[in-house]
């Protein structure tokens, strides 16, 4: 893993609010960071797996998809999708995670 995907992530991971995160490569390859016992590595790796299918679809119907956010009754998944099929993904606590650390952690997304 290089190191401003190891960086990030290690950020992301601190932030206060953040459940997991992850990073879709060009190369399909996924990398994730769970901080939460409800969501373990290899469930956040399906999740951003079926993410892109999502994002894809969307994107094949012209429907902007540089962020994406869904969000559920007490968290919210957070995507910053590039062409070529890179993504980093945030799975957030709605309550607990700084809307402004939150915005400069996808800013810095190395994608």
């Amino acid at each position: 893993m290089n190191e401003a995907i190891s960086s990030w992530l290690e950020q992301a991971a601190k932030c206060r609010g953040v459940l997991a995160c992850g990073l879709r490569k060009a190369d399909r390859s996924l990398t994730v960071k769970s901080n939460s016992a409800e969501f373990p590595d290899q469930q956040m790796e399906q999740t951003i797996r079926k993410l892109f299918e999502a994002v894809y679809a969307l994107q094949q119907n012209q429907i902007p998809t540089d962020r994406v956010r869904w969000t559920f009754e007490t968290t919210q998944l957070i995507c910053v999708a590039r062409p070529g099929g890179v993504m980093a993904v945030l799975f957030v606590n709605k309550e607990t995670a700084s809307a402004a650390e939150i915005e400069r952690l996808l800013a810095s997304a190395p994608v």
